[in-house]
């Protein structure tokens, strides 16, 4: 019933250590639970590694945001899905181009947009809107209050606790480099983003069986897959250890001399040719 959730791989945002995510969980019995980072998938090797000593099922996905802004979130159905979630988020972080309104070719993932903004078109197979717990009112003067055919529940997860809230609180204020008492709710996550037990979602949805049915089958559908059997890291970036010391050797330079200045960079030649002018030293010029 968790298909956004939160760890503290979502930079200055979530609270929660992934051991501590998926305990938490498991704690009111959830058996499946979704990872959806903001803006990256850093956690997903050990929160599946992490799910499946729990006997909960992993369900991997990511959050994009634009600012502060949700622009939807990408549930993974297959290994294949995540590699498109992750290409996307690819390409806008080398492009800067911003991330798409309504992104094309992820044929297998789940879309999901918020309740506020989803597109005004007719939704693909793949595409849902997702509704909060705090927004079910507001179906009863909506069009989706007599078809839910298309809405799921998406009760986000980010802290465990009061605590948790208010480490919540003080990572947003860095992140918006600003004081507390200056923070607005569009900058934070809402207080209620804990874990609710499954049987009071369930009944607060109880006008609604549609939409559990609705997020129930997109459970079924999501499959979480990672081979923890070999490595997966290559050997060497440009093909063998040697040039992978020169050219992070020169990448090294050209930030100094980007950062500092020319300055900065005769001082560490100069220093280099003293050093290595020992008997025995290990220093390896650069140039």
């Amino acid at each position: 019933m968790f298909l956004n959730c939160h760890s503290y791989f979502s930079l200055r945002y979530g609270t929660l250590p992934i051991d501590d995510l998926v305990e938490e969980a498991l704690k009111i019995g959830v058996t499946a639970l979704a990872l959806t980072d903001i803006n990256n998938s850093s956690g997903v090797p050990d929160f599946i590694k992490t799910c499946r000593k729990a006997g909960i099922k992993p369900i991997t996905g990511i959050e994009f945001r634009e600012d502060d802004r949700l622009l939807y979130v990408g549930i993974a159905r297959n290994r294949e899905g995540m590699h498109e979630l992750n290409d996307l988020l690819t390409r806008h972080n080398i492009s800067g181009n911003p991330l798409p309104g309504r992104p094309a070719d992820l044929d297998n993932c789940f879309i999901i947009y918020p309740l506020e903004s989803y597109p005004d078109v007719r939704l693909h197979d793949n595409e849902w809107v997702g509704i909060r717990m705090r927004e079910t009112r507001r179906l009863i003067s909506s069009g989706f209050k007599s078809n839910q055919s298309k809405l799921l529940l998406m009760h986000p997860v980010t802290f465990a606790d009061a605590d948790g809230y208010q480490l919540h609180q003080n990572l947003r204020a860095i992140d918006h480099n600003t004081l507390l008492s200056k923070l607005n709710e569009s900058q934070m996550a809402d207080p209620g983003e804990r874990f609710w037990p499954v049987q009071e979602l369930k009944a607060a949805l109880y006008d609604y069986p549609r939409i559990i049915q609705n997020t129930l089958q997109v459970i079924s559908q999501c499959e979480a897959e990672f081979d923890f059997t070999t490595v997966k890291n290559k050997q060497a970036f440009t093909g063998n250890s040697r040039d992978d010391y020169h050219l992070l050797s020169k990448l090294a330079m050209d930030g100094v001399l980007e950062r500092y200045g020319k300055t900065a960079l005769k001082r560490f030649n100069g220093f280099k040719k003293s050093w290595t002018s020992f008997p025995g030293s290990a220093f390896r010029p650069i140039f």
